[in-house]
């Protein structure tokens, strides 16, 4: 298979096929009332909506597809149009998908950073906000927390890099 083509990588005027996960498929109409599909295509670089410009019934939400497209220009933004689209059958690597931080390690400090900052100033404040967060953010939690993709659907968290 050829390297993959990034969705987010992509500029107006670029032709680019790759493999894809439909996250969503919706039918639309067009001013003239055509109606055509439009798909909410994933990778790890994120979310596009892409137009075929018809309707086809074996392209589901959930599936992998492999799409060839072509980037226009649609008043001063890029347009993500469908030449072609297929399911895709065979097996995927997922880390193609899934969105990864590039530095937990210097998240978890910031985090770490604030909680130290509202800390200071619910002592200065002689405000109770520092004893609630203690209260949710426990050592065991924040381990949990910490390791836990940002949203819990079908590769829309992130993994550590």
């Amino acid at each position: 298979m050829a390297e993959h083509a990034f969705l987010l990588d992509q500029k107006v005027g670029t032709q680019f096929s790759g493999v894809y996960y439909v996250a969503g498929v919706s039918i639309k109409k067009t001013v003239k009332q055509t109606e055509y599909s439009e798909y909410t295509l994933k990778d790890k670089s994120g979310t596009v909506f892409a137009k075929l410009w018809s309707i086809d019934p074996s392209i589901q939400k959930g599936i992998y597809v492999t799409a060839s497209i072509n980037v226009e220009d649609y008043k001063g933004s890029p347009s993500f149009i469908i030449r072609a689209v297929v399911p895709f059958t065979k097996t995927v690597d997922t880390t193609l998908y899934v969105q990864t931080v590039e530095d937990a390690a210097g998240l978890i400090h910031t985090f770490n950073q604030y909680m130290t900052i509202v800390k200071e100033s619910s002592d200065t404040l002689k405000a109770p906000l520092s004893g609630i967060l203690e209260g949710v953010f426990t050592p065991e939690f924040k381990e949990l927390f910490f390791k836990a993709p940002s949203n819990t659907g079908t590769y829309y968290g992130k993994e550590e890099h």
